[in-house]
């Protein structure tokens, strides 16, 4: 991920760099056209396959991939997988239509970020995104605390993991444990 797309934070005016990955243009332009009403957010490309879109984040260097599972050449599971696979990797949102508990597991074992059932996306998506965004900032301010070689109170009392992310039972994240969470 380029450097200079790093600074996601809430308050700032840089925005979350997305790319939108899906094999259905009638589904990438509505998701587009909602997506490119919110502040926080700048689509950088449009992708219709996994083989596609690790070409663009290649290019294009996103902050957030959404990325749906079911594609040709590539599913989304083993671009994820060749994404986080590599330094810098953006966050990613894997979504389908047909929601399981062995699609989320594979997800999970993907390296997503999250998982999202495309039912869901008018509720959940935006939580997810800003979720993502507190914790690339919280990990930015760690780390830059810790060049400076001082640890922020903020990294030292923060020991909760947001509520999406919070581990079950399972071990999994809450969102990836069981399709009718959230």
């Amino acid at each position: 991920m380029a450097a200079e797309s790093m600074p996601i934070a809430e308050g700032n005016v840089s925005r979350v760099r997305t790319l939108l990955v899906d094999d259905n243009d009638d589904f990438l332009d509505g998701l587009s056209a909602w997506l490119d009403g919110d502040p926080k957010l700048e689509i950088v490309g449009r992708a219709h396959s996994g083989r596609e879109a690790l070409d663009r984040v290649a290019q294009l260097h996103p902050d957030l991939v959404l990325m749906d599972v079911s594609m040709t050449e590539v599913n989304g599971f083993e671009a994820a997988r060749r994404m986080k696979s590599e330094a810098g990797a953006p966050s990613v949102i894997l979504m389908t239509f047909h929601d399981s508990h062995a699609a989320r597991l594979e997800a999970w074992a993907a390296g997503a970020d999250s998982f999202l059932a495309k039912s869901e996306i008018t509720e959940r998506l935006m939580l997810l995104i800003d979720d993502l965004i507190r914790q690339r900032d919280r990990e930015q301010e760690e780390a830059a605390a810790a060049a400076r070689g001082t640890v922020s109170k903020k990294s030292k009392s923060f020991a909760k993991v947001s509520e999406t992310r919070k581990p079950s039972k399972q071990g999994l994240p809450r969102d990836l444990d069981d399709p009718s969470s959230g």
